[in-house]
């Protein structure tokens, strides 16, 4: 996706920002007590239904496609990426919200062929180093096994064949068995950490789209109490990602989100508010509007 003049001036402005927080030369005076009181209400257990648009997509602009690497009709990575297993995943559910069911259904076979298992449990593996968090390949990510998940169960939605039901619960499974190295324990709940590192942990928008996969499967009734400490986890958390108008982009790290990374953490709380429900959301969705640099509606 190409870039504007504007957008890297933004970019240079956050870093220098992100800099100033983290040395305390920029102080966010109240902010995290007033972020812990919007959430500090929730109720439990967590209402879960499915909504078979895929909504926390909500930022891709329809040239979407013009920002891909297309290998055999397969979109395999950005266009400056490295083939990974979550672009073909969003791409696929992309797809699907526009009603193109044959290029959903060759991506949905393309993540079936790189499936590996574990018993039960089913992951996609990432073949390329990540020297900026020190990852060794070959690793996994919890957020493409979300968002696998969530192609996944859009299949079962309309077939009611279990296999694509299994595929989903095993994607997800992955993630909770603390041996994969993707699950942190909080002091109230838990994390799903997008990058199996310490130096990466605690990615806010990786974590949000376990938490869309997550309250998928629930509303199928399956792994309810998951969803209850995961919600739990990101409530007890989400007010150390609040610096001033901006956001961070992990809490492990001090950088701050671009405003494309904003858009995204925007649309998935939306995302998740409709599928629970939950009005803790809605009371971070207006607080976001009301403090945040980026507009959204752009």
């Amino acid at each position: 996706m190409k870039k504007s003049s504007s957008y890297y001036t933004e970019g240079i402005k956050r870093k220098l920002s992100a800099v100033l927080f983290d040395k305390g030369l920029i102080k966010n005076s109240g902010q995290r007590e007033v972020v812990e009181k919007l959430v500090n209400d929730v109720s439990y257990p967590i209402s879960a239904k499915f909504n078979s648009r895929y909504n926390a997509l909500n930022y891709l602009e329809e040239n979407y496609k013009d920002s891909l690497n297309f290998q055999n009709g397969i979109a395999i990575s950005e266009l400056d990426g490295k083939e990974n297993p979550l672009t073909p995943a969003i791409y696929a559910l992309h797809s699907y919200n526009k009603g193109d069911n044959e290029i959903f259904e060759l991506h949905l076979e393309y993540l079936i062929v790189k499936m590996q298992t574990k018993g039960d449990q089913y992951f996609w593996e990432y073949k390329n180093d990540l020297s900026r968090f020190e990852i060794i390949a070959p690793w996994v990510s919890g957020i493409s096994q979300a968002v696998i998940s969530s192609v996944m169960l859009r299949k079962y939605h309309e077939s009611s064949d279990e296999k694509y039901l299994n595929i989903a619960k095993g994607a997800i499974a992955y993630c909770l068995d603390p041996s994969n190295g993707l699950k942190t324990t909080l002091l109230d709940g838990y994390w799903i950490e997008e990058y199996p590192s310490e130096k990466g942990k605690g990615v806010l928008n990786g974590f949000q789209f376990f938490l869309i996969a997550l309250t998928e499967l629930a509303s199928f009734g399956f792994y309810k109490s998951e969803l209850d400490e995961a919600m739990k986890g990101l409530f007890s958390m989400i007010s150390i990602y609040h610096e001033g108008i901006y956001l961070k982009y992990a809490s492990n790290i001090s950088d701050l989100c671009n405003p494309w990374y904003d858009k995204i953490h925007y649309h998935q709380l939306n995302a998740l508010y409709e599928l629970t429900d939950e009005n803790a959301f809605l009371k971070l969705i207006d607080y976001w509007q009301k403090t945040s640099s980026t507009d959204f509606k752009t």
